[in-house]
Parts: structure tokens; sequence; C-alpha cells
């Protein structure tokens, strides 16, 4: 490794499959580290102490590109579907839910252990190198398909010698070959099929024989009309549905129909530990004219009835359509829980533009709101930087350790000019439009009452309180889920605070009512330390964050400089309600609604989850318990 790498004291960190499982913890590496033995941590033949070494395998500083040079240490490459950052690089929880928004680093005794290791090794906070982010150009990524994209796919990349995939070993392979080459040395022959260890692909990636391969056909189970592809795509907290049957007809040699048989429910909604429903099984499926359904019509009313109120929306917001999967879990969970009871309109925020036929692909999990897909601002990222000084340009290239003119993408990272924090631009950006931008955004225009949800917050039950209801008869400006939600302590944002208030916040406290309040700082106090509210759940009061005061604060937390994280959206959604008025800034929970959401590995930020994925909690509980969340 290189010689200025922050690693050389530690050049290797050992994790085992078990510490990984237990603590929940989903790692990915970039390029420039490998895995060297990875291992299904669902596989009966996984050894749970197995080690799994992760190394850097950076190149000699001498061989490196000049932009190369100063790099210190790798970089853990972030879920792209969640882009957000918890200050360590590391993702716990789900790859569906990440995040610690604008958290400091947590302390060492709430780090899992296995995180502790990770961190150690990859980021030596004795070192006294400066940190400075390894940049990849997203914008040309290398595509594995071995020439051959319809028998070369992401299945058989995935397969295993028990040591490592194929797509591993394709990868190392082109550190000195070509890409066709590599294919050849990793892939069997048609003719020596499983009889070599040492190659790790199928013969669906050899370039000599796979383009003249048939395009696989759709597992259907013979009922196309019913076993579509959002029914072969159910999954039990292990596997889809699809899975299962593909592994019954490789492993067993059993024809398409016979593994769909053995794979699925014998009737509608049975609960067991089969992944595929009844309209995947030939014996029923071929009869039915639709799929079954739930009636939840007068599954879990409330007594009273809800009361739709007007001028409420419900906002999330996501980085691009790829995020559509998430979203529609969500939804679906969000309406069966309370939506389907109020119909209040739903806005997507998205930094890249949708389609309209993924529009309305996403409207058919919303029940019968009214759902919007907005854009938070120009369409691309060239569209920001061409509104952008030079001296703004500059600074931002210089953040993202690029040369200016280089191609920069949302998934760059880069630092909050002298701070630790380093992200992606697009976790960046939706701080800033968060912060500011969102108040005055013309998809919210007509609305008085926002009530927040992350796309990775998961319903677990049907809510019988109101939380609109609270809000608004008791005239509140903020409502949230969780406090604290992470803490800010910077100098400068006492000057912010007396620049816009005539004063200054040192401190936010919650009293035994759950209602928050602030100690105002003394002349002697220079620096803030601001306990702030969780962003991922909140309801808030638009016009009182229209106020011009408010807005004046709030695009003073923008205006340093464009894409940054020092001041968080969350601090911003604190701070006005808290000058507005105090009392007007309620828990949820203490106030008679607890929403149960899953997020995080956590319900409703408090308590830990006892099934730290959601899709365990669903296979374990939610789909026996909660009959409207299956509907």
């Amino acid at each position: 490794s290189s010689s200025s790498s922050s690693l050389e004291k530690n050049p290797e960190a050992f994790v085992t499959i078990s510490e990984l499982v237990e603590s929940d913890v989903h790692v990915s590496v970039h390029e420039m580290t490998d895995i060297i033995e990875t291992a299904d941590t669902h596989g009966s033949k996984t050894d749970p102490n197995k080690h799994i070494t992760i190394r850097d395998t950076t190149k000699d500083a001498s061989s490196q590109s000049p932009s190369q040079n100063n790099l210190k240490r790798p970089k853990v490459e972030r879920s792209v579907d969640n882009y957000y950052d918890d200050g360590y690089q590391v993702h716990t929880g789900d790859d569906d839910d990440d995040d610690k928004k604008g958290m400091e680093k947590k302390s060492d005794q709430n780090v899992p252990a296995v995180v502790q290791k990770i961190r150690e090794a990859y980021y030596n906070d004795d070192s006294n190198d400066d940190i400075v982010p390894v940049v990849v150009d997203p914008n040309k990524p290398v595509v594995i398909d071995c020439g051959c994209p319809i028998s070369c796919d992401e299945e058989a990349l995935r397969t295993t010698n028990g040591s490592r995939t194929c797509r591993n070993q394709i990868k190392n392979l082109m550190k000195s070959h070509t890409q066709e080459q590599a294919c050849r040395m990793a892939s069997l022959q048609e003719a020596d099929e499983k009889s070599n260890t040492k190659k790790t692909c199928p013969a669906a990636c050899n370039p000599l024989t796979c383009k003249t391969r048939k395009k696989k056909k759709e597992i259907d189970c013979g009922c196309p009309h019913v076993c579509d592809h959002r029914a072969i795509h159910k999954r039990t907290a292990k596997l889809t549905c699809e899975q299962r049957i593909k592994f019954l007809m490789r492993k067993h040699n059993t024809p398409e129909i016979e593994a769909c048989s053995q794979a699925s429910e014998d009737e509608p909604f049975q609960d067991t530990t089969k992944p595929c429903e009844v309209e995947c099984n030939p014996k029923l499926c071929k009869t039915m004219k639709e799929k079954p359904k739930i009636d939840i019509s007068n599954v879990d009313i409330p007594n009273p009835p809800f009361q739709r109120y007007e001028d409420v929306v419900i906002v999330t917001k996501v980085l691009w359509p790829k995020d559509i999967g998430i979203l529609k879990q969500m939804f679906c969970l969000l309406n069966a829980a309370y939506n389907r009871f109020v119909h209040y309109d739903l806005v997507v925020f998205t930094t890249m533009p949708w389609t309209q036929e993924q529009i309305d692909d996403l409207q058919l999990f919303v029940g019968d709101a009214n759902l919007t897909v907005a854009l938070e601002g120009p369409p691309t990222l060239e569209g920001h930087l061409v509104n952008m000084t030079r001296d703004e340009r500059s600074f931002l290239y210089k953040r993202c350790n690029v040369t200016e003119g280089e191609a920069l993408s949302w998934f760059h990272l880069c630092r909050d000019g002298d701070s630790h924090l380093v992200n992606n631009l697009g976790y960046c950006w939706q701080s800033e439009f968060r912060s500011y931008h969102i108040w005055t955004h013309e998809a919210l225009r007509k609305y008085k009452y926002m009530m927040w949800i992350d796309s990775d917050a998961m319903c677990t039950k049907t809510w019988d309180v109101d939380p609109m209801k609270i809000f608004i008869e008791n005239n509140l400006n903020l409502m949230f889920d969780k406090w604290p939600g992470g803490i800010t302590r910077l100098e400068e944002l006492k000057g912010k605070m007396e620049d816009a208030y005539g004063r200054g916040i040192c401190r936010v406290s919650m009293d035994d009512k759950g209602v928050l309040f602030p100690d105002y700082c003394r002349e002697d106090q220079t620096k803030p330390s601001i306990r702030q509210v969780y962003g991922f759940h909140h309801i808030t009061r638009l016009d009182m964050y229209r106020n011009e005061t408010h807005l004046n604060f709030l695009k003073s937390l923008v205006t340093k400089f464009k894409f940054q994280r020092q001041f968080d959206d969350q601090l911003a959604v604190t701070l006005p309600a808290l000058f507005e008025d105090p009392s007007k800034c309620w828990d949820m929970q203490s106030h008679g609604f607890v929403p149960g959401l899953h997020h995080n590995t956590f319900i409703d930020g408090k308590k830990r989850a006892k099934y730290l994925s959601y899709l365990n909690f669903w296979s374990q509980e939610g789909k026996q318990n909660w009959t409207a969340g299956r509907a």
C-alpha cells in the first residue's frame, strides 16, 4: 500500500461473519479495497466464525496519477439507494434504511464493536494525516457482462466457489487483463461445467460460447397474468419467490412448474415459510382472473374516525428514480397505517428526473392519494454548476479533490470546508434543500402543514391516534418523533442566530411534559451546543418557516458555500420553531401518539428494534399480526 496511507500502521481489519450479522452492519468497499474472503452468511456451509479480511490494495504512490498521490485512506462506499452519511462512511442497518442524518460522530460506547474495528482500520483517528476522500468518476462505470449481457447477468456474476464471487474474480483479473480475457480465464467451458473449482464463473460468462446463448425465459409458473413481476419478487426475510424457484430448478434439476408448486402457498395468505403466494402456484393460478386481495375496508378502523384537515401534505425525498422500490414499500405501509383514512396529498422530491411511466408505477402503491414527483432544482448537477460563480466552482472542485473542468457527479465525495464531514454531493444537496429551499418550493406553496417522513422509515402498525389532530388543534409549529437527533457545536452558528434574531440559543432541553425549551446564550458563551430534532419524521407549520425573519436565518445556513452540511437540515427545523415559540414544539409520544416507525434499526429512534432488518420484522411478525399492512 501507499507509504502515505493512513492504514500503514494497521493495514488489515479482521471481522468475523457472525460479528457482521450480529451487529447488522453492511459494508461495501470501493474499487481501491478488496474483500479478500467473502461468504454467504445465510448459506448452510458457512462458518460463522470465518474471518473476512478487509485490506488496503492501493497501488504504490509512484504508480498513481498526480491527483491520487495525496490520498490518505480508502473510500468506504455508501449504499447508493440511501446516500446518507453517519460520519464514519460505515452504514449500520439495512441498505434501505440508512441514516444518521445530522449526527456528529457516535461516541465509542454507542458504536457496535464491529464498526469500531472497521473504523480503527480505515479511519485511524490517531493519525495526523489530512483526510482526503478517494474520488472515482461514477459517470464512467465499468459494466461487467463479458460481452454477453443476456446470459452473464447478475445471477451468473454472483456465482461463488465459497471464497469469492464470479464478479470479484473477474474484477481482480481485470487489473492486468482486458475484460474479455478476464472472463475467459475465470469462466468454465460448457464441457467442464462444475469440474474446475479454480474458475468461479459459469459458462454463461465465457465469451467463447455465451454469445450464442438465447435470452432466458422469464419465470411465470405458467400464469403470466397473475404470477407477474411483482408476485415473483415477493420475499421472506431471506429470499424472493424467484430466487427460491431458481434454486430448486438449478440445485435439484426440478422443472419450473414443479419448483413453483414447491415454493408456493396452497391457500391465500397462509403465512408459511414459503416465499411465493398462491398466484404463482400452478395448481391454483391458472383458473384465477386476478390476484387474491384482502378486504381491509373494515380493518383497524379508528374510533372516532379520523378527520381530514385541509392544506396537509405528506412529503419525502429521494435522489433518483432507482429509489422507487423503497418508496413503494414506504407509501404502501403508510397508506395501511394512516393515509387510507385521510387521503392526504403526497409529494416526493427528487434530485434526478423521473419518467411519467415511473410516476404512474408509484401511483399504484399510494391508494387514493394524489401523488406529485417534483424536481428540487435543475435536473442535472451541471445545471447547478452554471449558476455558481467561478470562485464557488473552484472551491467546490477543491473540496471534492478534482481538477477544474473534471466531470463531477452526485456521488463524488466532498469535504465540508475544514470540518471532518465528508459526504457525497447528493447528500450535501439534500441537506441544503431541506434546510432552506423546501419551504418556498412551488410544489408546497398551496399547503400549510407538512408531515415529513424519510423514505426508509417503515410503519409497523395501524395508527390509532391522528397526529394531525394533535398538531392542528393545539396550534403547534413543530411536532417530532425523536429528540435529540444530533448535536451542533460551531462558534459561527451564534453569529448567524444573532444576525437574524438579535440573540442566540446555546442549549436546547425538553421538559417532563415533552416540550422543548431553549437556554439563550450569555455574553461570555461563544460556542452553542444545540441538540436538534431528528429529521426522519416530524410535522411542521409551513407558514411559520416562510416568515421573512426565519427565511433569512435559514438562508444564512446555506450561503457560505454551496453543497454543504455543516449546518444540517435538522438544525434548520429546530431553531426557527424555538425562536418563534418554544411552547409549540412538542414530542409526539409524550402527547399520546406513538408512530411505531422502523428506521435505522430503531423504533421511533428511541428503542432498539427486536428485528434490526425490516424484512426480518415483516417475516417474523408483521405479516402475521398486521392484516392491513399486508394488503
